[in-house]
């Protein structure tokens, strides 16, 4: 409620500021709104399930932007999600520095640039998908408190975008608070009339908070306090995630001659000293556009290896007593207990309804290849940017 509150009161105040002011006020928005549902009733995935939801990928949001003077503007985003009450939130807040050069300084809350399509992800209509690839693009963290270093370029037949960033990162996972200190992101993009190539890399300092009611998240700070009591100080640290070093790294490719387009991105997730596992995560896709339509079909696949680290120590654990034997059963279960490896197919229709506006059919046709378990979602949306 009070950030509900505080949203509407920065919004109140922005389309106010014309009348009491002489600033160049320009607001821009968009929205996604999308009902889905999965084809069967035992079915579920992404949050859907076999009863129609029109709220886990709707949204819409108001950007607002001001030219501070020739060389500096100052830009917001206000978004509210269907998947959480339309409750309006401040997404961005930053200010960008215009330097000579072709230098860009930006400083603030900003999208993280990990993606292709990072800084669009939640416009709907700028991409043809009905939302960007789930089992790529679901992190749990999605802004940047920090600086941003941009400087453009041009050789050899493309312009390129060199960024540097700098920050801290929050999210959410199992329930907990998750974040990222002194996160430090680098990426080249690289394009001409029909080429993108992009590459980045990142690392920070990672700390998952145990401090709540999640069961599996009880087991592992209690997992750590009788480990240590054996004597296993270092296996007991691992299994927290307390300034581990994380690191991101990503690639994508993509070519668009305005009727074919082809392309892929790749991204691996790793951190360092702890149980978690390797993440490895890509996706190829491909279509066409005739008219006002596009047509096109996407391959996801995600897999976490599951690899077991720390077997001596384990095995060293489990001779002691029968309890040390079921903290180290434990040990071993906690990290062969992430292998996974899903994919998934997804067929695309968009239609230019209107100006700014598309009308979208997708299905997405998901495997879990460990499980069999299969899952078909269809989602039908119309999105539009203003």
């Amino acid at each position: 409620m009070k950030k509900t509150l505080l949203a509407t009161t920065i919004l109140a105040t922005t389309l106010l500021a014309p009348i009491t002011a002489s600033a160049d006020i320009r607001i821009n928005g968009f929205a996604n709104f999308v009902a889905g549902a999965t084809t069967n009733d035992d079915e579920s995935f992404n949050n859907y399930t076999g009863d129609i939801d029109y709220s886990n990928d709707s949204l819409f949001a108001l950007q607002v932007s001001s030219d501070i003077n020739s060389r500096m503007t100052a830009t917001a985003q206000i978004l509210a999600r269907g998947n959480n009450d339309y409750n309006a939130e401040l997404e961005w807040a930053y200010i960008t520095y215009a330097g000579d050069n072709d230098m860009t300084y930006t400083a603030g809350r900003f999208r993280m640039p990990l993606f292709a399509y990072s800084a669009s992800l939640d416009v709907g209509y700028s991409y043809h998908w009905l939302a960007a690839p789930q089992l790529v693009y679901d992190v749990p963290y999605r802004n940047m408190d920090g600086l941003k270093i941009n400087k453009a370029f041009s050789g050899l037949g493309f312009d390129y975008n060199l960024a540097l960033s700098h920050g801290n990162v929050s999210g959410e996972t199992l329930g907990a608070e998750l974040t990222v200190d002194q996160t430090t992101l680098l990426s080249l993009e690289a394009t001409n009339f029909e080429w993108t190539a992009r590459a980045v890399y990142g690392i920070g300092d990672v700390t998952l908070d145990l401090n709540n009611t999640d069961p599996l998240l009880q087991q592992l700070s209690d997992f750590n306090q009788a480990v240590n009591a054996y004597g296993f100080a270092e296996l007991g640290s691992n299994i927290l995630v307390e300034d581990d070093q994380g690191t991101f790294v990503g690639a994508s490719l993509f070519y668009d001659n305005s009727k074919f387009f082809a392309g892929a991105e790749f991204t691996v997730t790793d951190l360092e000293n702890s149980f978690s596992s390797k993440d490895t995560a890509y996706y190829f896709t491909g279509g066409y556009r005739f008219g006002k339509w596009t047509t096109s079909l996407t391959y996801e696949n995600f897999e976490s290896e599951g690899d077991v680290n720390y077997l001596d120590d384990i095995n060293e654990l489990a001779a002691i007593d029968d309890f040390s034997q079921q903290l180290a059963l434990f040990a071993v279960g906690v990290q062969a207990g992430q292998i996974s490896e899903t994919e998934s197919i997804t067929a695309t229709v968009r239609y230019e309804a209107a100006r700014s506006t598309a009308l979208t059919l997708e299905s997405n046709h998901v495997n879990d290849k460990l499980t069999d378990d299969t899952a078909t979602l269809v989602r039908l949306g119309v999105s539009y940017v203003f």
